[in-house]
């Protein structure tokens, strides 16, 4: 027995994006995807568009990449780093993809070669967002993916060597720590120890010769004290890098840097979370009075509170003028004016919002292409005012999930960027809703759905709403509004002769243990608050509803039976020893309970009418997300870390015994794990939805993190229990990337 996946939904969440001579002579606009390549040709007309012309797939997670022209190539190649830390060099020739090089950035062989101690941490995953990074020549590549050191690449300028690639010959073992031995397009890397130092961003600094380069880099220490640091490479006489540390500017950075700006001038722009900061190219390099604002801190460089932008993505127009876009989705002009490497005047100009974006690229004369988690991807022409023009919308994180007998509600996005997806029969209606819908459940009998409404405040604070919808019309027919002191915790729906009965617990924010059950009735369409009941000295998270019985987790377990006079406590007792983070009904009136300290258990009421622990607990300390019951003989678990955990329930004596049996990875943090008809409904934080169903009776398949392996597409993981079944496949013009030709050469 095992599960089955079937993919009904996926984003195309971009890693990045480029416009470069990729295929040919012509420019195209290149994304480079979670797990593919794709090329479009962009037809810039009154209404500009895209048409994909080239795609391939590639089964390892795409975490980071870049491109750059190699020395004497025409066209422009993409450097891939991939979550197992392989590095691929990717170029286009003769209609097809084509892997130029392939490195294991921490192969065994890599470590005999480079001699890094080893409390440099080579094999260390790290915790921050990985770079690639190359030089403004295309000559030189710097990587960041483990901690300790950072990997500096030189492609070797020879005519050759490109000419053997680019020519599609096939030669020599396809080993890869064979290939390592052997005379390759880059060498071994250059490795820069960094100590205690973590990197948090890497910027080249343009060339300040042709065998010269500087490489900024902002980190943070063990002290967590941020740094911004130069280091200079020279390429010596016998092609073999060497570098040089440059300087450390102190001290210390006053907030957070968000991005770092590479200046003409050759210094950097530092935008951090509460000022915007300024580098010379040199540390002794002289500012002028007019150089920045006059609130200049530190020797050295210059510093502006007033100018601090929070920058989520830019793109450099000129040498002089650079684009911005700010976490709220402006887009400003930084300009800059320098005369004999000296900046005389610095401007930064608000354009108009545009909206979140991740990526920012410029196409041509006015038109640009951005993309975002949130928002997908667009086409953007600026005049005297902001064009969009949608390519693919997506939005963003699946948040709760609801299904009936003709089909399901989905409520998706974010605070800023969000709908209410209602499906009936096969067909499609989206309800208007200006709040993100954080929680949604309904009614069996009348069509009514009750939504936990979010919305952000001017002051960038939150409130809470209860709606009542009537998916029929699809109409909101009314909202319980709060003040902004009294935040809802949860709400659960209880079904009686009479009609359903809506329960709110609310809680101030002022006050920890002052909550409030709040009893709802429907009359006319209209929520009708019928009763309010003060909670002291407890506080609760979860609340859920069996028959007439009210069960409210929070650092304890408390259910009510609800009478005309209110809320009568039948119990109390003990369910969790921390902070109840989903619950999930499993059967009569024992519960699915995961939170942050004991991981998953069966609780609840046992035969006596005692709350207590009903299974021992599994998945201690682990970032639990949510749980659904499939049965009294197996649980379904997912983490933040994209794991799905298939669970056997086995009866021992009143209680039960839980056995993790297996798992399986989707890649993305699981939000949403519901019943859907005879299946469950699997939702992940990237907008991707699954469905799992058990088959008792398939031959087991390979792992669903197997797919990301490169070369390994359909080899047997260890332990295999899950099955994929992929219906709704993306379409694909071109072979798996583990299939295409990697060309090397000798001497």
């Amino acid at each position: 027995m095992h599960l089955e996946v079937e993919t009904l939904r996926k984003n195309e969440n971009v890693v990045n994006s480029y416009f470069i001579q990729f295929t040919g002579e012509l420019y195209s606009l290149v994304l480079v995807n979670r797990d593919s390549v794709e090329v479009y040709a962009v037809k810039d007309a009154n209404k500009p568009s895209v048409k994909l012309v080239h795609k391939a797939p590639i089964y390892e997670a795409i975490v980071a990449s870049a491109s750059f022209r190699p020395t004497e190539e025409s066209k422009d190649w993409i450097a891939i780093l991939t979550s197992l830390n392989h590095l691929y060099l990717v170029t286009f020739t003769k209609n097809q993809f084509v892997v130029a090089e392939a490195l294991d950035l921490v192969s065994p062989e890599l470590r005999r070669r480079i001699k890094v101690d080893e409390d440099a941490g080579i094999v260390t995953v790290l915790d921050l967002k990985p770079f690639i990074e190359t030089s403004p020549d295309g000559k030189v590549l710097a990587v960041y993916s483990c901690h300790g050191f950072l990997q500096v690449y030189h492609f070797k300028a020879n005519s050759s060597v490109f000419s053997q690639v680019m020519g599609g010959r096939p030669m020599g073992e396809n080993s890869l720590e064979k290939r390592l031995k052997t005379e390759r397009i880059v060498d071994l890397p250059l490795i820069i120890p960094l100590g205690v130092f973590t990197i948090i961003e890497v910027k080249f600094l343009h060339s300040i010769n042709e065998e010269t380069y500087a490489i900024a880099f902002t980190s943070r220490d063990q002290n967590l004290k941020r740094h911004i640091s130069y280091v200079q490479l020279t390429i010596g006489a016998n092609q073999k890098l060497e570098f040089t540390k440059l300087h450390t500017f102190y001290p210390h950075l006053k907030s957070l840097p968000i991005a770092m700006v590479p200046l003409s001038t050759g210094g950097v722009t530092l935008f951090c979370e509460k000022e915007c900061l300024v580098f010379p190219a040199q540390p002794n390099f002289p500012f002028t009075k007019s150089s920045v604002p006059p609130d200049c801190e530190i020797e050295g460089f210059g510093t502006s509170k007033r100018l601090a932008v929070p920058v989520r993505a830019y793109c450099s127009l000129n040498d002089s003028t650079t684009l911005l876009v700010d976490k709220k989705g402006m887009l400003l002009s930084m300009t800059l004016e320098c005369h004999n490497s000296r900046i005389y005047h610095w401007n930064l100009v608000q354009i108009g919002l545009l909206h979140e974006a991740d990526e920012l690229v410029h196409i041509r004369d006015t038109l640009f292409f951005t993309s975002s988690f949130n928002y997908g991807t667009r086409l953007v022409r600026l005049r005297d005012h902001i064009d969009t023009f949608e390519i693919a919308k997506q939005f963003g994180e699946i948040v709760d999930f609801y299904s009936f007998k003709e089909g399901y509600v989905l409520s998706e996005g974010s605070i800023d960027n969000h709908r209410l997806l209602f499906t009936r029969k096969n067909r499609e209606f989206v309800i208007e809703t200006d709040t993100l819908v954080a929680k949604l459940t309904s009614s069996s009998e009348e069509m009514f759905l009750f939504t936990l409404n979010m919305a952000k405040t001017d002051s960038d604070t939150f409130t809470t709403s209860i709606s009542l919808t009537d998916l029929n019309t699809r109409v909101v027919l009314d909202t319980a509004e709060f003040d902004p002191d009294t935040i809802v915790r949860d709400f659960a729906v209880i079904e009686q002769p009479t009609g359903p009965i809506l329960v709110v617990y609310t809680q101030n924010m002022n006050s920890q243990y002052d909550g409030a059950f709040i009893k709802y009735e429907i009359l006319d369409s209209k929520l009708h608050e019928q009763l309010r009941s003060r909670v002291q000295n407890a506080t609760f998270s979860k609340l859920v509803s069996v028959g007439t019985k009210l069960f409210a987790f929070g650092d304890g377990l408390c259910y009510f039976e609800l009478t005309e006079e209110g809320f009568s406590l039948i119990q109390s007792g003990i369910a969790s020893t921390g902070f109840v983070n989903f619950v999930a009904h499993f059967s009569g009136e024992m519960f699915v309970v995961t939170d942050v300290e004991r991981g998953a258990r069966i609780t609840g009421v046992n035969e006596r009418g005692k709350v207590t622990a009903l299974s021992n607990t599994i998945l201690e300390r682990w970032p639990l997300t949510c749980a659904c019951s499939l049965s009294e003989e197996m649980l379904l678990v997912g983490d933040a870390l994209g794991n799905v955990f298939y669970v056997d329930t086995i009866p021992d004596q009143g209680r039960y015994q839980l056995k993790v049996f297996s798992y399986v990875n989707l890649g993305d943090s699981i939000n949403v794990l519901t019943k859907y008809k005879d299946r469950v409904m699997c939702g992940t934080s990237n907008g991707n939805l699954f469905l799992l169903s058990l088959d008792a009776e398939s031959e087991v398949a390979p792992a669903l993190s197997d797919r990301y392996v490169i070369g390994q597409k359909n080899s047997p993981s260890p332990q295999p229990q899950f099955h994929l079944h992929t219906l709704s496949s993306l379409p694909i013009t071109d072979v798996p990337l583990s299939t295409l030709p990697v060309h090397r050469y000798r001497r």
